[in-house]
């Protein structure tokens, strides 16, 4: 599904250059001629919900029916998150263990959905650690056989390292 661009009409100078950068990072478009039309008032206080908000507003929805996480369980160092709604990546990032709960809270936090759930990859003795890790502060936590996640996925447009394609194929099996 294509995105609409958004254009943004924001006084406030370091609010529109912060917005800049986290939609770019999300892969929204931004335009100065054409597209949505996004004012101060639309932001309301939280500026990271008011992020999450946008990404939906870019592809047509007002929010997203279910948010899936993926975690590619790598290293206790690097653990791979990846954020998916309604089938499309919205952003992913990489993480550790002490820090993959915060990081998976904020994300739910961002993107306004109606559920959600966390697949973990259990390829590894680390997916059991994630998971303990995670059940304490989120409810729907499911460890998943990640065999053969590392493929390549036809329905990934663009290019992403093969611990994001395993991410999105975890988050899509927790479904």
């Amino acid at each position: 599904m294509g995105r609409t661009p958004l254009r943004l009409l924001i006084t406030n100078p370091k609010k529109y250059s912060e917005l800049v950068r986290e939609l770019r990072k999300r892969g929204v478009p931004l335009s100065d001629k054409h597209g949505i039309v996004v004012r101060d008032q639309d932001l309301g206080e939280d500026l990271l919900s008011a992020i999450g908000g946008l990404v939906a507003l870019s592809l047509g929805k007002r929010y997203f029916e279910e948010i899936s996480v993926g975690i590619d369980t790598n290293t206790s160092n690097r653990l791979t998150a990846v954020i998916v709604g309604d089938g499309e990546i919205l952003e992913w990032a990489r993480t550790d263990l002490e820090s993959v709960c915060d990081y998976v809270r904020t994300a739910l936090k961002i993107y306004p959905h109606k559920k959600h759930v966390v697949g973990i990859g259990a390829g590894n003795v680390l997916g059991l650690a994630v998971f303990e890790r995670l059940h304490p502060c989120l409810k729907e936590v499911k460890l998943v056989n990640e065999s053969r996640t590392s493929r390549r996925n036809v329905f990934l447009n663009g290019n992403y390292p093969e611990d994001v394609i395993a991410g999105y194929n975890i988050a899509m099996r927790a479904l």
